[in-house]
Formats: C-alpha cells, structure tokens, sequence
C-alpha cells in the first residue's frame, strides 16, 4: 500500500524512474559452481556480475560478468555439443509466446506500472514510448 498512496509514485512518471539506478542483493558463488549456478544466480536476481570466491578463504578470486558468461556459452566448443537445443527456434523451445504482456506508456504515473505488477503477478511491465515502440521495462526489482 505504500507505493500506491504515497504522492511521489502518483506523480513520478515512468521515464524518471527508468533513469534510477538498479540493484539487486550481494550474491557470491564459490569456485566450486557450476555454469549452471552462475546463469540461475544472474536470472534469479538479475545480477550482470558475480564473484567468486575461494571456499577455503572467502578471498575474491574473479568476477563474472553477464556478457563474458554468454560468449563462453557461445564458444564452438560448447555450441557443437548444444546443438540440438541451440538451433532450435525461441518458439520451438516454447520461449516465443508466453501469453498476454502487460505495459504502460512511458509518460503514465509509475505507481500504474507498479499496480499492474501487484496485480497480474507478472515480474515485468513493457514500457512504451508515444509511437507505441517498446522502450526498457519496469521490473518488479526497479
């Protein structure tokens, strides 16, 4: 109820809060994760960058980036082996189409993108601009 009765997210409109700064709680894995723990980590929490730490130690040992984990994913090495998923299309996989996305005009009050979040229980809002293109979207980490 906060957010919908206090005045500054009645008045504050989507493009301001687009321009906030966005984070999400300290996650650091240990050497000894996988691939896999990394990706599900960085999608759960929508973190760009992990650390990594030696178990022994808790000493920081590297960080990995987003981007740097999707070009290993992308290797030859590694592309050869998925092949049979990878070549697929985001259809196919049952990725293309998921229903029916939400959205808010990037000059509505932010507390109407924040009331569709609360009550479609959907973790995005797709904003968009006044020619109806899409533009970033408000998530319910914003």
């Amino acid at each position: 109820h906060l957010v919908t009765s206090h005045a500054f997210f009645k008045t504050r409109k989507v493009a301001d809060v687009l321009r906030t700064f966005r984070t999400g709680p300290f996650v650091a894995l240990a050497e000894s994760c996988t691939v896999l723990d990394a990706a599900l980590v960085m999608g759960k929490y929508g973190q760009h960058r992990l650390m990594v730490v030696d178990e022994s130690s808790s000493v920081l040992t590297n960080v990995i980036t987003q981007s740097a984990l999707v070009r290993f994913l992308a290797s030859k090495e590694l592309l050869g082996k998925m092949a049979p998923v990878v070549g697929k299309t985001l259809s196919e996989l049952g990725l293309g189409s998921s229903g029916k996305v939400y959205s808010v005009d990037i000059d509505d009050a932010v507390v109407s993108a924040f009331t569709i979040l609360a009550e479609q229980h959907v973790s995005a809002v797709a904003v968009l601009d006044g020619g109806g293109r899409i533009v970033p979207t408000i998530s319910n980490r914003d």
